[in-house]
């Protein structure tokens, strides 16, 4: 299975994915020790909602995280017939993608 299919996993290391406009949250981007100017702030996003589009048959990872496995997100999974890699929790294999 790997070496022909390795090209189809998609390997995510997020926590949280927002489907609506806006989820209330302001956005900044800094380094450590750089003052907070408010003129960079981003407090309206007006592009379209981001989302997760033409997987088609892509196998989806994940680090099993508390909201990986949140109820809402296994429903999605179900109801979109998005294959899971089997990944155990707490593993230390890590992700191809781990601290990028």
């Amino acid at each position: 299975m790997w070496v022909a299919e390795f090209n189809e996993v998609v390997f995510t290391d997020e926590s949280r994915i927002c489907l609506q406009l806006n989820d209330g949250r302001i956005r900044v981007w800094r380094h450590r020790g750089e003052k907070m100017l408010n003129s960079c702030v981003m407090y309206h996003h007006n592009g379209p909602a981001p989302g997760i589009m033409g997987l088609g048959t892509a196998i989806f990872q994940q680090d099993n995280a508390r909201p990986h496995v949140a109820r809402i997100v296994q429903r999605f999974f179900v109801n979109y017939q998005i294959e899971l890699l089997p990944w155990p929790a707490r593993s230390p294999d890590l992700s191809p993608i781990e601290n990028m």
